[in-house]
């Protein structure tokens, strides 16, 4: 329901809904604290609290429910370290945090968020070359982490990263060469490219 709401654009409701659910996960992790399944359904609920405050601009209540969901996904992705999805789920912890400290305008520590996210999606892509999800998450984070440089009037490096996200969508178009998505995203990433370069 929390999920329903919020696509409407009913995001109070969202909240109660999704801060509901958090109370419940919350009970359910603290019987069981060894039991992964449930600590990462408690990772998720903060996350979903804590995105929902994010798009409300309530950013310091935000960043907290973030983080909160940032720690038990680090200690879930340590646990496992080969478990692909403990690990994709931290990532976007950190890629969470990163977009609520960018808002904030704390340049420096979002950057170490994005940079955390890119470091830990790379693995995954690296691991599994021919898997499309994987690549598509390392295009976006080195979107992320271009546009972020960008702001921050970083040329240079906001143009290597670029060029890694290009190349990244010339390997998605060589693995789905009828998906047009990934034409138009080279195409936007060489827009940027050349604005970066103006």
């Amino acid at each position: 329901l929390g999920d329903v709401l919020e696509a409407r654009g009913q995001l109070e409701a969202a909240l109660a809904q999704y801060r509901q659910a958090l109370d419940v996960r919350r009970t359910l992790a603290a019987a069981d604290p060894t039991n992964a399944q449930a600590q990462r359904d408690l990772s998720l609920s903060h996350g979903r609290v804590g995105n929902v405050l994010r798009k409300q601009g309530r950013w310091q209540e935000a960043l907290v429910e973030l983080q909160a969901s940032r720690a038990i996904a680090r200690r879930l992705a340590a646990d496992e370290p080969a478990n692909r999805e403990w690990q994709r789920d931290l990532a976007l912890a950190h890629l969470d945090v990163a977009r609520v400290l960018d808002a904030q305008g704390r340049s420096h520590a979002a950057l170490e968020a994005y940079e955390a996210a890119l470091a830990i999606t790379e693995q995954l892509a690296r691991a599994k070359p021919s898997d499309v999800a994987a690549q598509r998450d390392l295009l976006a984070r080195y979107a992320d982490l271009a546009q972020l440089r960008e702001r921050q009037g970083s040329s240079a490096d906001a143009q290597q990263t670029y060029c890694h996200a290009k190349a990244v969508a010339l390997e998605l178009a060589k693995l789905e060469p009828g998906n047009d998505e990934w034409r138009e995203r080279r195409t936007w990433v060489e827009e940027r490219l050349r604005a970066t370069h103006d």
